[in-house]
């Protein structure tokens, strides 16, 4: 995972976000914006339905599909959000800004495209950083499937086996 971090072209750059919110399940890509120690970060605007469901519900799973190694990896656990961060906010640029604010809000209905106007705003900046508590890693073999699970247990410490595919 730390590779999609630094590697635009790494499989694990852009992940799929699983969400629970009032409406069911909700997937999305995002960009994996930082790893460290089991935990993943990804960034978004405060209005969005992902930071609101995990708002009400922080149960998060991360899905990354790796081709060349035919392999699946899923991450599971549980958000945090920070909103506003300053020190963050200073390492986006300019462009990249433009998506944490505007009006209307993400998911508003419009008329046309043109009716958004981006206004960046570092309140509407939100990191979410999903605490990974258990990886469930799939290998699609021609001949056959693989499949193990790790845990991490209350001490901290990473437990895991195999178990059917």
């Amino acid at each position: 995972m730390s590779r999609g971090r630094t590697d635009a072209d790494h499989p694990a750059r852009q992940p799929v976000l699983a969400t629970s919110g009032v409406e069911g399940p909700s997937l999305r890509m995002v960009v994996l914006r930082g790893w460290d120690a089991d935990v993943a970060e990804i960034q978004s605007d405060r209005a969005t339905g992902k930071v609101a469901d995990l708002a009400t519900d922080p149960r998060a799973a991360l899905l990354v599909w790796m081709p060349a190694d035919s392999l699946q990896i899923r991450l599971t656990g549980r958000a945090e959000l920070i909103h506003g961060d300053r020190d963050r906010w200073a390492k986006i640029p300019e462009g990249p800004r433009q998506v944490y604010g505007g009006t209307p809000p993400p998911g508003t209905p419009m008329q046309d495209p043109a009716d958004h106007n981006p206004d960046p705003d570092p309140d509407r900046f939100t990191a979410i950083r999903i605490h990974v508590t258990r990886a469930d890693i799939l290998h699609i073999g021609e001949e056959r499937h693989t499949r193990a699970r790790f845990d991490r247990g209350m001490d901290g410490q990473w437990t895991g086996s195999w178990i059917a595919p």
